[in-house]
């Protein structure tokens, strides 16, 4: 359990700094910087228990083979570059909405729902998208994983907050148009039998009823 929580929060951590680093001037270029988000992982403080130690150095490791192997396959000269199909999104302020967090009212009393999203992108230069990264041990958990899509709480709560965040009309950002998860497989390696790509993903959205109804059973 503490290795699982390390390789998702230092791989967290990694994707921030490479999605960040292909944004100037208010616009995702694609330039995604691998050695900026590896370098970012060396930031990372260890735990200051000995055992989580051994873990930690391991999830290091881990973390760093899943960037390399993603920039290989999705970064701007890979095998299928994820840009421009999918672009950062960035704020009035020229800042990349990535690792943000966005709450919205529940509609009753002076309650609200809060959530933290890794990143929101502009798919084929017209719809938001939110943009989920996970990871998974390989084989069939990276199928059980993407199959919850339909029904994860936590996906429906982000679609249900920023669902009243956009669009927005002065800035231009269009219509939210659901979520893409997307898995990256523990120990990944070129040639896998199971998985031809580092990650595997699938997109999902809410209908108005479902939002409305995820709001009554939080509140």
């Amino acid at each position: 359990q503490d290795q699982a929580l390390n390789i998702g929060s230092l791989f967290h951590s990694g994707m921030e700094a490479y999605l960040v680093s292909g944004c100037k001037d208010g616009a995702d270029t694609g330039e995604y910087d691998l050695e900026a988000a590896l370098a970012t992982l060396e930031l990372a403080k260890p735990p200051k228990d000995e055992r989580q130690q051994v873990y930690f150095k391991e999830s290091l490791l881990e973390v760093k083979s899943m960037l390399i192997n993603y920039d290989r396959h999705a970064g701007p000269k890979g095998i299928n570059p994820a840009f421009p199909t999918l672009r950062v999104a960035c704020d009035p302020e020229g800042k990349p909405l990535v690792e943000r967090a966005y709450w919205t009212p529940l509609g009753y009393r002076d309650y609200v729902f809060t959530c933290q999203v890794d990143a929101i992108v502009i798919e084929l230069g017209v719809n938001l998208k939110v943009l989920e990264h996970k990871t998974s041990a390989p084989g069939m958990w990276v199928t059980r994983r993407l199959k919850t899509l339909g029904t994860d709480a936590q996906i429906t709560g982000e679609i249900f907050t920023l669902a009243n965040e956009f669009p927005q009309e002065d800035t231009g950002w269009k219509y939210l148009d659901g979520v893409r998860m997307q898995v990256f497989t523990k120990g990944w390696k070129p040639g896998s039998r199971s998985s031809p790509a580092p990650f595997q993903y699938s997109e999902s959205r809410r209908t108005p009823k479902d939002l409305d109804s995820f709001r009554v059973r939080v509140v």
